[in-house]
């Protein structure tokens, strides 16, 4: 399995695209884009049967 950390110039690169004055954690919205507001399931308190 490969971790999104194991490429340190990869890191370095997504590290320079993050925008401190957007909610995204890296990158940010261009025209055209959809954004949209998905409820996501806490695993963490609430184990699906799937689990």
């Amino acid at each position: 399995m490969r971790y999104a950390n194991s490429n340190m110039k990869l890191v370095k690169k997504n590290l320079k695209l993050h925008n401190p004055d957007l909610p995204l954690l890296i990158g940010d919205i261009k025209e055209g884009d959809v954004v949209m507001e998905v409820n996501e399931l806490d695993t963490l308190t609430c184990k699906p049967d799937y689990l």
